[in-house]
C-alpha cells in the first residue's frame, strides 16, 4: 500500500480527502458545529469551531503531507543511488509496520494524557455525544501525528545510512543537496502544521496550553528531522576538514621560513591552501537553502509564538 502512495502521490491527495470527510461528517452526526449545549471545557461556539476545525484541517494536512513526502523522498533516494552503485536506498522508503505501530501509540497515549486527563473518565463518559466526539477526535489527531512522525523518522534515518558511505565531494557540494532538502521538506511539514494549529484561536482568545503540547513535539521534531537527514553527511565533512586543516598546518610549521622566491611562494601557496579550507561548508546547504530555512522555518514560528506570549501576557496583566 505504501508503495502506490509513493509512486502516485496524487493518491495522497485522495487519502486527505478521505480524513476530511469521515471527520466532517463525524463531527455532523453529533451536531458539533451548533450544538445546543457545549461540550465540557469549551465556554462558546466560536472555541468549539475552532476545535472542529482543528481536527478537520490537522489529519487532513498529516494525510496529504506524509505522501507527498514519501513521493519526494523517493525522488531524492534515487538520486543518492545513482551516486553509491550497490545500495538501492528507495527500495527500503516504505515505512515498516513496527515503526508505526509504535509512533501511532505513542501518539494516541500523548493524546490521551492531556485529552483525557486521570481521574476523568467519568466526566468524559458522562459529558454526552458531542464532548465523547471532540475527546475522541484529539486522541485520533495525535495518532496520526505519531504515525507520521514515525515514518519521517525512519525515513531521515535512512538517508542518515546513506550518508555514511556516498562519494564526499568537500569542493563540490551540489551532489549532496538532497540530504538537504530532505530535512527541510520534514521541517516545512511540521512548521506549516503548526501553523494550521492557530485555527484554535479563531475565537480571538489565546490559550498557552492549546500549544504547550504541540510545541512540546513540534520543536525537537523539527530540528530532529532537519538534521537527521545529513547528521553522517556533516560528520564526515567535519573529520576531512579538520584532517585537512591538520595536515597543512603540519607542512607549514615545517616549511623554510626564508624569503627566497621559492620557499615564499610555497608558505603563500600553502596558507591559500588553509583558508581555502576553513572556509569549506561542513553542511550540504548552499545560500538559497539558508535563506528559505531562516524565512520560513525559523522566522514565521519565532514571531508568531512571541506574538502569542505577549497577547497572553498582556491578557493576564488586564484581566488581573
Amino acid at each position: 500500500m505504501q508503495d502506490l502512495f509513493i509512486r502516485h502521490p496524487t493518491l495522497s491527495l485522495a487519502a486527505g480527502a478521505i480524513v476530511f470527510s469521515l471527520v466532517t461528517a463525524m463531527l455532523l452526526a453529533v451536531d458539533a458545529f451548533s450544538p445546543e449545549v457545549l461540550p465540557l471545557s469549551f465556554s462558546s461556539n466560536q472555541q468549539l469551531l475552532g476545535a472542529n476545525l482543528l481536527l478537520m484541517l490537522i489529519p487532513t494536512y498529516l494525510a496529504m503531507g506524509w505522501g507527498l513526502l514519501q513521493h519526494r523522498s523517493g525522488i531524492l533516494l534515487a538520486k543518492i543511488d545513482e551516486q553509491h552503485p550497490g545500495h538501492d536506498y528507495r527500495s527500503r522508503l516504505a515505512t515498516p509496520a513496527r515503526h508505526l505501530i509504535i509512533g501511532g501509540g505513542a501518539g494516541g497515549i500523548y493524546g490521551v494524557s492531556f485529552n483525557l486527563p486521570v481521574g476523568s473518565l467519568n466526566e468524559f463518559l458522562n459529558g454526552g455525544p458531542l464532548t465523547i466526539c471532540i475527546v475522541l477526535g484529539m486522541i485520533f489527531l495525535w495518532l496520526c501525528a505519531g504515525l507520521v512522525l514515525a515514518s519521517r523518522l525512519y525515513v531521515s534515518g535512512l538517508f542518515s545510512k546513506a550518508g555514511e558511505a556516498v562519494p564526499l565531494e568537500p569542493y563540490d557540494l551540489a551532489r549532496l543537496e538532497p540530504f538537504a532538502r530532505m530535512g527541510m521538506s520534514d521541517m516545512l511539514m511540521t512548521v506549516g502544521a503548526v501553523a494550521l494549529s492557530v485555527v484554535q484561536s479563531i475565537d480571538a482568545t489565546f490559550r498557552l496550553e492549546n500549544y504547550l503540547f504541540a510545541l512540546a513535539v513540534a520543536v525537537p521534531a523539527t530540528l530532529l528531522l532537519l538534521l537527521r537527514p545529513m547528521s553522517r553527511v556533516h560528520a564526515r565533512l567535519k573529520a576531512f576538514k579538520a584532517s585537512e586543516l591538520a595536515a597543512i598546518n603540519a607542512l607549514i610549521g615545517n616549511a623554510p621560513k626564508t624569503l627566497a622566491p621559492d620557499a615564499v611562494a610555497a608558505l603563500e601557496s600553502l596558507l591559500q591552501r588553509r583558508d581555502r579550507v576553513r572556509a569549506l561548508s561542513t553542511w550540504p546547504l548552499n545560500t538559497a537553502m539558508i535563506s528559505r530555512l531562516i524565512i520560513y522555518g525559523i522566522i514565521p514560528p519565532v514571531a508568531w509564538f512571541a506574538a502569542a506570549v505577549v497577547e497572553f501576557l498582556v491578557t493576564d496583566a488586564l484581566s488581573g
